[in-house]
């Protein structure tokens, strides 16, 4: 492609390893965030805050013909009229499985995510059928890699201070967990797959386990032995509301009832249309679930797939 790429969402887990991927392969990159940088190929821009004639974005008018939506899909909607008068015409945005696995949630903070989650698809598609956008949807499971990711770094973050980690007693819930450079992977096929256009797909990994059997490979990954305090629900789901109250913790009750939920996307679709191919999970080591010491991510070349 001649014309570069527009990512907004540039520095997020699926944005980094994406605008590595596209300049390796020769493609022009345009890189968005609200961070601020020196790299004449990023643009400044806060989707809460600014407009799209606020930003430097303006003077590429008629040059930028793709967009691919790496931040929260719910700031998409209200600048999609104007990404859609620079030009745009090839969209590929990130969901989540979340608006299907946490739509019975009993969490009021779930239950909105969803809700975003839901109109900002619909909005979605509505905006760009009327101008003739080629969109595809990617709704990823649990996303993982370089350390980021919130749900097994979270886990392996405990498992390195206490060694220890709780768990519900029953976690048989079914996990398969994604790796950002799978989500970068898919991107670059369906950029060349004309079979995506109009569609949604789950993304999900290469393999399907139990929440308990999650852990206990990161556990191994670590170099430690698996230590697992089983408990009640109902006493999980205490220890967490009151963790929350003393140490103000970004994580939910309602995360207590999830660990017996089979929450196992099948991502058949995505691999009959362009041959998407998840890697094995945690086969970076690791890297995988905790970032290096400067925070790196690992080079293209070495990742295992």
């Amino acid at each position: 492609m001649s014309n570069p790429i527009l990512i907004l969402g540039a520095t997020s887990i699926i944005g980094k390893p994406l605008v590595t991927k596209l300049r390796n392969r020769g493609d022009k990159v345009i890189e968005v965030s609200r961070t601020t940088s020196d790299d004449e190929q990023h643009c400044r821009w806060d989707l809460t805050a600014q407009k799209l004639n606020e930003t430097p974005l303006m003077k590429n008018k008629g040059d930028i013909s793709v967009l691919i939506h790496c931040a929260p899909i719910w700031f998409l909607p209200n600048h999609l009229p104007d990404l859609i008068d620079l030009g745009i015409k090839r969209i590929i945005v990130f969901s989540s499985t979340s608006i299907d696995g946490k739509s019975q949630s009993v969490s009021p903070h779930e239950q909105h995510i969803v809700q975003l989650l839901k109109d900002a698809e619909s909005e979605i598609w509505q905006l760009t059928q009327a101008h003739d956008i080629d969109v595809t949807i990617f709704r990823p499971t649990m996303i993982y890699g370089y350390g980021q990711g919130f749900n097994l770094a979270f886990i392996a973050k405990v498992i390195q201070r206490f060694g220890v980690f709780p768990m519900v007693i029953g976690a048989k819930g079914l996990r398969r967990p994604v790796h950002a450079d799978d989500l970068a992977n898919a991107v670059c096929l369906a950029l060349q797959n004309e079979k995506s256009h109009g569609k949604t797909y789950v993304l999900s990994g290469s393999q399907v386990m139990t929440y308990e059997s999650m852990v206990r490979q990161i556990f191994s990954v670590l170099g430690k032995k698996p230590k697992i305090l089983k408990l009640p629900l109902v006493i999980y789901r205490g220890l967490i509301t009151m963790a929350n109250k003393m140490m103000n913790l970004p994580i939910d009750a309602a995360m207590a009832d999830r660990m017996q939920e089979n929450l196992d996307f099948d991502s058949r679709p995505a691999q009959i249309d362009f041959a998407y191919a998840p890697a094995q999970f945690l086969a970076n080591g690791v890297i995988d679930i905790l970032p290096d010491e400067q925070g790196k991510y690992i080079d293209e070349g070495k990742s295992s797939k």
